[in-house]
């Protein structure tokens, strides 16, 4: 899935950053659910224009994948990743997050639920 629109894995290119659902059968695993939150061709680098400043409580968090989610003014749960480049400051910033801590930060938007953090402030 990209840009709501359905394509086979194969049109999947080295670079793409993904979401994919992963299933358990047994003692493998599978993934019926790939979304293309970035594509290697096809995006921005971020610019001004894209950037949102947003804030919110912080609910979850996923350090081995680089994502937490926050709550958005009490209606709405927001998933931030990390991006591959991010400086020392904001790793460490995120290393230290816990769930209750309030945060605010500069990220794009990748879809109606999901942000790519560019840095905390």
């Amino acid at each position: 899935m990209y840009q709501n629109q359905n394509y086979p894995p194969t049109s999947l290119e080295n670079g793409d950053q993904v979401t994919a659902r992963i299933q358990a059968n047994g003692n493998s695993y599978y993934t019926d659910y790939v979304q293309v939150d970035r594509s290697v061709r096809g995006t921005s680098t971020g610019t001004s224009s894209n950037l949102q400043t947003l804030q919110g409580t912080v609910r979850q968090i996923d350090r081995a994948n680089g994502l937490f989610t926050v709550d958005i003014n009490n209606s709405s749960t927001m998933t931030v990743s990390l991006p591959y480049n991010l400086n020392a400051t904001d790793v460490n910033r995120f290393n230290s997050l816990r769930p209750g801590d309030f945060v605010r930060f500069y990220g794009t938007y990748l879809s109606n639920s999901r942000v790519e953090l560019r840095n905390f402030f």
